[in-house]
């Protein structure tokens, strides 16, 4: 599985992962911590997973890279807000990449939610999809496709 700062995060209230093939999936639930029974750097010297300033964390990402508990650790950090060492193969820099982007797509997918849900109370009130277009600068396929979605949705419009 490929995780790193640069992967497109989508979600609501989890992180997500791609896999292999680029698809963004759910990270998987952990309970408590059954998964670090089965990881990697169980068995790897823990100095390893907490370089000094300088060093490099190459060896760390190297064994988390053939870790099958990979993701499960990375969203354990991610959830606890672990600030030190690697987990699930990113350093603290790239989690907290990771949890910007996250935050960020979130915002943007409110933002367009709301845009919608407007959308959808301007046809409530009568309103037909040229003037919605107009005033609020989308286009007119644009306001057909939300106001489609929303019928599927089982919003009334």
């Amino acid at each position: 599985m490929a995780v790193s700062p640069n992967t497109s995060i989508e979600g609501i209230d989890r992180f997500r992962h791609a896999d292999l093939s680029g698809h963004i999936m759910p990270l998987p639930r952990h309970r408590g911590d059954d998964w670090r029974k089965e990881a990697l750097c169980a068995e790897s010297d823990p100095e390893l997973f907490s370089p000094s300033t300088g060093e490099s964390a190459d060896a760390a990402k190297k064994i988390c890279a053939s870790c099958d508990v990979r993701a499960q650790c990375l969203a354990y950090a991610l959830e606890n807000d672990e600030r030190s060492g690697i987990w699930g193969g990113l350093s603290p820099l790239e989690r907290r990449r990771l949890r910007s982007k996250a935050s960020a797509h979130e915002r943007a997918r409110t933002a367009r939610r709301k845009r919608d849900l407007d959308v959808v109370a301007q046809r409530q009130n009568g309103r037909d999809a040229t003037t919605i277009a107009r005033v609020t600068g989308l286009n007119e396929r644009t306001i057909h496709r939300i106001i489609r979605q929303a019928r599927t949705d089982q919003i009334a419009v």
